[in-house]
């Protein structure tokens, strides 16, 4: 049964073949904090716990504690943050955390922030874009903040490089669908194909399935190459350690 608390927080056990299971958790904090006080949903909106409109749920201490394998995860900071300062002291609170709870065999993906198209309702001009010259001359400076989402993804690129210089064991992988995305002006929530409960301007969020669709096979072919590059270091360093003998 479907209740307002599951759009914040949820998590699905999921029995994959070889009787392989996955457990998959999904919990909002838009900041990506270590706050670790409980929110209540009686009411959306009388519970914004970090900011003017942001919800900051406890994620740290399940993540950290989870020890029945190795764990995917997958953040996120960009659409709740509005200037270059907060957004970079935000993902290095972010690092830190890392730094302290990640471990060594868990894959932790950071996937870059794809801003909105404005009016993206309108049938005529809903549609796939050809360029990113086509989306950048529509962009605007306004309260949403969608200008400076290309420069909050170079500063993920530039922190996460430095990140991983000095953790090497523990890197942390960039989930970059903001290429792809951007370029996808048709599927918003609030454009042609919307649903019957959508937002009527919400420019921002997709309808799915749609187009973030290719987020999740973005994700699996990362892995899939990130399992051959551990592979390959493995083998060797077992390959080093031999001839050493």
């Amino acid at each position: 049964e479907w209740q307002q608390s599951m759009r914040f927080q949820w998590n699905r056990s999921v029995q994959c073949p070889n009787n392989h299971p996955l457990e998959l958790l999904y919990t909002r904090n838009d900041l990506m904090n270590a706050n670790d006080q409980e929110v209540t949903f009686e009411k959306i909106g009388d519970s914004f716990n970090c900011g003017v409109a942001e919800y900051c749920l406890p994620w740290v201490r399940s993540y950290a504690e989870y020890n029945q394998g190795n764990t995917l995860l997958i953040a996120n900071i960009g659409s709740h943050v509005h200037d270059i300062t907060t957004y970079s002291e935000t993902l290095h609170q972010f690092m830190d955390l890392m730094a302290r709870y990640q471990k060594p065999n868990d894959v932790v993906m950071f996937r870059t922030t794809v801003p909105g198209h404005e009016e993206c309702q309108d049938p005529k001009t809903a549609h796939p874009l050809t360029s990113h010259d086509e989306f950048a001359k529509n962009v605007v400076s306004d309260f949403k903040s969608w200008h400076l989402f290309p420069q909050y993804n170079d500063i993920v690129e530039a922190s996460v490089r430095e990140y991983n210089r000095n953790h090497e064991s523990r890197a942390i992988e960039i989930l970059d669908v903001y290429p792809m995305t951007v370029l996808r002006k048709d599927g918003h929530t609030s454009g042609p194909e919307r649903c019957s409960t959508c937002q009527d301007n919400d420019c921002l969020h997709y309808i799915l399935p749609g187009p973030i669709d290719w987020w999740t096979h973005l994700m699996y072919s990362n892995l899939v190459n990130l399992a051959h590059v551990r592979a390959r270091v493995a083998g060797d360093e077992s390959e080093a350690a031999s001839s050493k003998q």
